[in-house]
């Protein structure tokens, strides 16, 4: 049950740090798509390993 509520935390984070990238940020949705996915597909590939 505690790791179910960590990953609850964590994506309330990363949604707050999309949020401040849409609304402070100059750069377009495009421009920081590649390295948001970069980090969720490495953190995929740390949890099959």
């Amino acid at each position: 049950m505690a790791q179910l509520e960590n990953i609850e935390a964590i994506e309330k984070r990363l949604w707050k740090a999309a949020d401040t990238l849409r609304s402070n940020s100059e750069l377009a949705s495009n421009e920081y798509f590649l390295p948001v996915n970069g980090a969720k597909s490495q953190r995929g590939c740390r949890e099959k390993t």
